[in-house]
């Protein structure tokens, strides 16, 4: 299922937002003596990810993490034949997903993680280039593949999926022939959020998952007996369990 939705700026009351709070420059460095310059996201254990400058060599981007708790800052590294990174996202369990690149150059998605290092995130049929921008618990990234057009992805730590081939055909939703569409955000649910276009107007969306019918599971009839002896139970056999592959 496919939302659209218009911004709004929602004020609870009674809860102060960072009311009396402090600002505090981050000043730890990398190995190397990169530092931090833009922080873009942070998770529930105060791990924060963002872009870094390399002091010796200014023009390659540093993916860069930074632990409040453990007062201490390194590098997601980069993927092969590419010496850098940028970090823009991190799940509460520790994954880190971004970009990596050559200097300045386009890029390519990667999610990283405490024991398999970085990774690369397979790109969406028919793109050249592209950046993870989200990541859940899970494990499941979403992003943005490119070539001619922006091409939102989701990625369920198997498989890459272009999220117009995740909607149904007629439904009004453009995100595959616009340089517009995006997908920026996914829940703990794997609700995905982002930008698209439709009907020709560029739209707000929220993608949430439709939940799967359930199995319906066969209640074994008695045979009649003549004597009251109990019928045997019939054990249903075990079915293999497809895949999961999300939809809108």
């Amino acid at each position: 299922m496919l939302r659209s939705a218009q911004s709004t700026l929602a004020a609870r009351s009674g809860r102060n937002l960072q009311r009396g709070g402090s600002g505090t420059i981050i000043t730890q460095t990398t190995a190397n003596g990169s530092f931090f310059v833009t922080a873009f996201g942070i998770n529930v254990s105060s791990r924060v990810v963002g872009q870094g400058i390399d002091p010796v060599n200014a023009a390659r981007n540093v993916g860069i993490v930074y632990d409040i708790g453990q007062n201490t800052a390194f590098e997601v590294g980069a993927l092969p034949g590419l010496n850098g990174a940028l970090a823009f996202g991190v799940s509460n369990t520790g994954y880190v997903v971004g970009s990596s690149m050559l200097n300045q150059g386009s890029g390519l998605p990667f999610i990283w993680s405490d024991q398999g290092g970085i990774v690369a995130i397979p790109l969406a049929t028919g793109t050249s280039e592209g950046s993870a921008r989200a990541v859940n618990s899970a494990g499941w990234v979403v992003g943005n593949d490119s070539s001619a057009f922006s091409i939102p992805f989701l990625y369920d730590g198997t498989n890459t999926y272009r999220l117009a081939d995740l909607i149904p055909p007629g439904s009004g939703w453009d995100l595959s022939m616009n340089t517009s569409s995006s997908a920026d955000g996914i829940s703990e649910n794997d609700v995905i959020v982002g930008t698209g276009v439709h009907n020709g107007e560029t739209h707000a969306y929220a993608m949430v998952p439709v939940a799967p019918s359930p199995t319906p599971t066969p209640t074994p009839t008695a045979t009649p007996t003549a004597t009251p002896t109990p019928a045997p139970r019939v054990t249903p056999t075990p079915r293999a369990r497809p895949n999961p592959r999300p939809r809108p």
